[in-house]
């Protein structure tokens, strides 16, 4: 009996401990049991990121299992003495992240020299802390992972919340009172990265982001940090003294992964396409201008699928692939393959991509389609604000002869823009086409004829037109006669006589005509 009954308490006893360290209660040393600690190989393989000699490595570490979750030091990283007294150290993190946060979900912690990311991340339940960011406490990465967290915002936040940081709301109220643009309050990891912003830019994007994890927190729970939208945003800025409604500019971005690799300091990967980022003035220099380019890039990519998959579905296409988009300081954009972009513009994006969908040789249609699908059919806000600033300006210095009949020819099709947002894209390809035959104007860049520029050894015919010509152009035999009669004549190569039931030189009587005609 007696023996029966100190069972009883030992049970009772193992019971409240399991529930006190459940329900995450300050506990002594004893509250993460270490079960085993032995050297281990951890065979790392990362496909999406297969850039070196890194994303494909096996590497020895020293390793342990702690209640629901394992910790491994790669060796060589410390000295035996060492790596005893930092896992002590993070053993200590770790309780206390627990005792203010609650339980963590299983997950293994591996402390590492380097990434394939070259960044600290997680990936199934196995999260990579770089060496440096963990002598720092820079916890974010582990914090996403153990807590289920979707956004890298929340991790910064939940780090300071527990290490008692605090935001200086004065500073932030002050900011967000005397700036237009709220951007910054999305907290996209870009606005975490030195080299793409200022210093006020990244202090305000840390506090923010402290401020508003400490707000969530307590006024709702730490599942609502996956669930913070333009609402709660708002009910944030009141609670800083900000009344203002929160708007993001750019809609919904999505939850791209960002790392770096050696030669680009920004590698995005949006899930459809990667994209190796360098600064690049006038593209890519800040992170307002990676933000818009991500954004514009993936919705216009996605409606033109969807468009040719409506409007063609004849034809057989196959998305699926990544596209890899890299910002390149050259002065021509180029489409290398079929998943390969250099961008030198943001303008010409859809352009480019467009020749991936349709790898054809150089020529008319293959020019023309990527310029009507990039500046016509896809929502090109780029181009809108150029020919806007180019041509439209009251202020705008006259110095080519076409400036003026493009206003000219503009504005007797159009209304007279307030801004760069009006600008109809189909009625000002007519436009600089119009003022290009007119004043017969084919000095320079994109106003040279396309043999100029791509050659023309097949001698095939609307060579001689320029891009906006040849866009214009094909736009018309498009309103005329179809897109998929246009399709299946650019695909098949047959003549335009068999395509249209008219000579090229007919068809291209007809489209200046077209021009000519008053509305």
């Amino acid at each position: 009996m007696k023996t029966h009954f100190i069972k009883l308490i030992l049970v009772c006893l193992l019971a409240i401990f399991t529930v006190s360290f459940g329900s995450c209660s300050k506990e002594s040393e004893s509250t993460i049991q270490k079960k085993v600690f032995t050297s281990k190989n951890y065979n790392l393989v990362n496909e999406n990121y297969n850039w070196d000699d890194i994303s494909q490595r096996t590497f020895e570490m020293n390793y342990g299992s702690y209640n629901n979750f394992g910790i491994g030091f790669e060796t060589g990283l410390f000295t035996a003495e060492e790596e005893k007294e930092q896992l002590n150290v993070l053993l200590d993190d770790l309780k206390q992240f627990i005792s203010v946060l609650g339980p963590m979900k299983e997950f293994d912690l591996y402390i590492v020299q380097t990434s394939p990311k070259r960044a600290s991340y997680s990936k199934k339940d196995k999260v990579f802390l770089l060496k440096d960011d963990f002598l720092a406490k820079e916890y974010h990465v582990l914090l996403m992972d153990a807590y289920e967290l979707k956004y890298e915002w929340s991790g910064y936040g939940l780090n300071a919340y527990v290490s008692g940081d605090k935001a200086d709301e004065s500073m932030l109220k002050d900011y967000y009172l005397n700036h237009d643009s709220m951007d910054c309050l999305e907290l996209l990891p870009i606005r975490f990265i030195e080299e793409w912003n200022t210093q006020i830019e990244l202090d305000i994007a840390k506090k923010s982001a402290i401020s508003l994890t400490k707000f969530v927190l307590e006024e709702y729970d730490i599942q609502k940090l996956n669930q913070v939208d333009n609402d709660i945003r708002t009910k944030w800025l009141e609670h800083i003294g900000v009344n203002k409604e929160y708007q993001y500019s750019y809609g919904d971005i999505g939850n791209y992964s960002y790392s770096k690799d050696t030669s680009n300091l920004l590698v995005v990967d949006s899930g459809r396409n990667i994209y190796n980022i360098k600064k690049i003035s006038g593209l890519t220099e800040c992170s307002d201008d990676v933000e818009k380019l991500l954004y514009f890039t993936e919705k216009e990519i996605q409606y033109i699928n969807s468009y040719l998959l409506e409007n063609l579905p004849a034809y057989e296409f196959d998305f699926s692939s990544k596209r890899n988009i890299s910002t390149s300081s050259g002065s021509v954009s180029t489409a290398k393959g079929n998943l390969d972009i250099d961008l030198t513009r943001p303008d010409v994006v859809i352009h480019e991509y467009m020749h991936t969908v349709f790898p054809l040789s150089g020529d008319l249609y293959s020019e023309a389609l990527s310029e009507y699908f990039g500046k016509i059919v896809c929502n090109n806000t780029y181009w809108q604000e150029a020919f806007y600033k180019n041509y439209l300006l009251e202020n705008k210095v006259v110095e080519d002869p076409v400036v003026p009949l493009i206003q000219s020819y503009y504005y007797s099709h159009h209304k007279k823009p307030l801004g760069y947002d009006e600008i109809d894209r189909s009625i000002s390809i007519d436009a600089i086409a119009y003022a290009s035959i007119t004043a017969d104007f084919h000095a320079v860049g994109t106003w040279r004829p396309l043999e100029f520029r791509l050659g023309n050894r097949m001698k095939k015919e609307g060579m001689e037109l320029n891009y906006p010509e040849a866009t214009s152009f094909l736009k018309f035999l498009i309103n005329q006669y179809s897109l998929d009669t246009v399709m299946n004549s650019a695909l098949t190569d047959i003549s335009y006589k068999d395509a249209y039931g008219k000579e090229y030189e007919i068809l291209k009587e007809d489209w200046i005509q077209y021009l000519n005609e008053k509305p």
